[in-house]
């Protein structure tokens, strides 16, 4: 990490894997689960050789509103969006979410070359009171890529733009469209994720993101840049604990968390199922991560893609949110806006909801019109909202 503070190359699991007197590393390895319904529990489903207890799978379905939160994010369309003022012509204080319509949509295949209706490549800003603002790439000279990337502030008062072929990433604050653009040593920068108080940005080269690479972190106050010792896709900044997460596999293919403080390895936790790994983690009290069977097990009639929560501090299994579409409605885990309460959204479909991990209830927050989106949300502003009595 770049920061003088906590972050500076500080990677743990969590704060009770490394204490001051640890020195080397520590590594925790329980035994695997046998996958017999007697150990793991009945009615079970058999998912990479593990029988999942069924209390602790969640289908993933449609659920209620969310309780007190307005009718009109049930009602959400980004043509409506089109027609709405730029940040240069209007600023806001900040965004609940971003949305932008996927060159891979449905509605792109089917658009009405006449209307225009299945436009991509815009990004909008939702704001807390329902009004659209539109991003204009022209206010951030660049060559942006066809498929923008794009990731709201914790707080939604900045955006992050990657600009595609060009060694650089914008910021841009709301409240008055100006930015800052930083540059980097690599092209394209993708996967960007920023830290919890909004100093920090981590990303990955669009060229490495084939294997295990090592990703880049950007400090926005210097505007310096450096190379994590961790893999930015498997790797999540920790709200909770102030510290960073990374999903490391072994020679043998099984998963744990691993720790790593002052760029060294310190720590190692084993996941309680250890083939359930996955990508793009997310980390508050738990650990969610999105998860897809493997081409192997797919082969012989397996299912289970799931969005899996485990406990940092014991690597077990807390839930996993399944459905054997979730690859294909593009479902994956947003960000945590409490200790127990996960956004996640489904893309392909244009819904975004709220999980109780604990509870295993799942409730509607917003819902699209357009199918097959991205959604970048601003947790902390979400939040906010949700807990506005």
């Amino acid at each position: 990490m770049v920061r003088g503070n906590v972050w500076r190359l500080s990677l743990v699991v969590a704060a009770g894997l490394v204490v001051a007197a640890c020195e080397g590393t520590a590594s925790i390895n329980p035994p695997a689960p046998s996958g017999s319904a007697a150990e793991n529990g009945s009615g079970g489903r058999v998912v990479e050789g593990f029988r999942v207890p069924a209390e602790l799978r969640t289908p993933l379905r449609d659920g209620p509103p969310y309780p007190g939160t307005p009718r009109w994010l049930r009602d959400l369309d980004l043509d409506d969006a089109a027609t709405a003022a730029t940040l240069r012509e209007a600023p806001v204080r900040r965004a609940l979410l971003a949305a932008e319509l996927s060159i891979w949509s449905p509605e792109i295949r089917s658009a009405d070359p006449v209307s225009g209706h299945g436009e991509a490549g815009i990004v909008y800003l939702l704001t807390p009171r329902g009004e659209w603002r539109r991003v204009d790439f022209a206010d951030y000279p660049g060559r942006f890529h066809s498929e923008p990337q794009f990731e709201l502030s914790p707080d939604g008062g900045r955006l992050a733009l990657g600009v595609g072929a060009e060694r650089s990433i914008v910021v841009v604050d709301l409240h008055d469209n100006s930015h800052r653009r930083y540059r980097l040593p690599v092209r394209s920068p993708i996967r960007m994720s920023w830290s919890p108080d909004g100093a920090a940005i981590t990303f990955s080269p669009r060229n490495k993101m084939a294997g295990r690479h090592p990703g880049y972190e950007l400090d926005l106050g210097s505007g310096e840049v450096a190379g994590t010792p961790y893999v930015v896709p498997y790797s999540a900044y920790d709200t909770t604990r102030d510290e960073v997460v990374e999903l490391g596999r072994d020679g043998s293919g099984r998963w744990h968390l691993n720790g790593y403080r002052g760029g060294e390895l310190r720590a190692e936790r084993w996941l309680q199922y250890g083939g359930f790994g996955g990508l793009d983690p997310v980390v508050r009290r738990y650990v969610a991560y999105e998860y897809r069977t493997r081409p192997a097990h797919r082969a012989q009639g397996a299912r289970g893609d799931a969005i899996v929560v485990v406990d940092p501090d014991t690597g077990a299994l807390r839930r996993m949110l399944t459905d054997d579409r979730l690859r294909r409605t593009w479902t994956y885990a947003a960000g945590w806006v409490s200790d127990t309460e996960l956004v996640y959204v489904s893309g392909k479909p244009g819904v975004v909801r709220v999980w109780n991990v604990e509870s295993g209830r799942t409730r509607t927050f917003a819902r699209f019109a357009d199918r097959g989106i991205h959604v970048s949300i601003a947790h902390d502003a979400v939040a906010d909202l949700l807990r506005r009595p």
